[in-house]
């Protein structure tokens, strides 16, 4: 409850709100108005900037840092989340697609059966690997049902694993999720499929030195068509 949250958000010395929504920014006086960095009124540590609306989330939460005092950034080494997963018997050269898509649901993923189209453009040339979640486990099926050489590891991917297998990926392919976010981290060549639902200069996924993937955008994803997605993968 209420009381439970209050008790919990006591006793810190300094907050950083890098989320800066309007529930987080309501924990500041839930908190007792600590020293705080975010953009919630009469903070401390305002970020201020008019257009950190418009930037992507890098360059927001570094900017935010920077005017609460933080200047010393490293890149984040991430081969350790490489070393802990498992590649699950894939031998590259190997594609991964990943249909799944949070958020606004469908507006956010192309369909399955233009991933199957897309899965049966790369067989010749690639080893293609489905991930996700349990909620895809029908995409899944669809996407096997039109290419039966995909390999289906739905279900079966940490974290870790994801990261594993996007480290050893020739090419990744996937909707505007978190784990895209996560693979393209690892330095594949990804391409993100974005709908008018998300602003991709807010939140395309980033390679490891904070290069853009490649971001294939319209205005509904159903539109997009298989050959559109296989001659970009077919080029990289």
């Amino acid at each position: 409850g209420l009381a439970a949250t209050r008790r919990a958000l006591h006793g810190f010395d300094l907050v950083f709100d890098l989320q800066t929504s309007r529930r987080s920014a309501r924990y500041y006086r839930l908190a007792g108005r600590p020293p705080w960095s975010g953009v919630a009124a009469g903070c401390s540590l305002p970020h201020t900037n008019p257009a950190r609306n418009s930037m992507h989330t890098l360059e927001r939460q570094r900017e935010q840092l920077e005017a609460a005092g933080l200047t010393d950034f490293q890149l984040p080494d991430r081969r350790w989340m490489a070393e802990r997963g498992s590649r699950h018997g894939l031998v590259p050269p190997y594609a991964l697609l990943m249909p799944g898509g949070g958020g606004v649901g469908a507006a956010k993923r192309w369909p399955p059966q233009a991933f199957g189209a897309l899965a049966q453009g790369l067989a010749p040339r690639l080893t293609v690997a489905i991930i996700g979640g349990p909620a895809e486990r029908e995409i899944a099926h669809i996407i096997t049902g039109l290419c039966p050489a995909a390999v289906d590891l739905v279900g079966r991917t940490s974290f870790e694993d994801i990261a594993a297998l996007a480290a050893g990926a020739a090419l990744v392919v996937g909707n505007d999720t978190g784990p895209l976010q996560l693979a393209a981290t690892m330095g594949p060549s990804t391409l993100a499929l974005f709908s008018s639902a998300t602003d991709p200069r807010q939140a395309a996924p980033r390679g490891p030195a904070l290069e853009w993937a490649e971001i294939i955008q319209v205005s509904s994803l159903e539109t997009l068509a298989p050959e559109t997605v296989l001659a970009k993968a077919n080029s990289r």
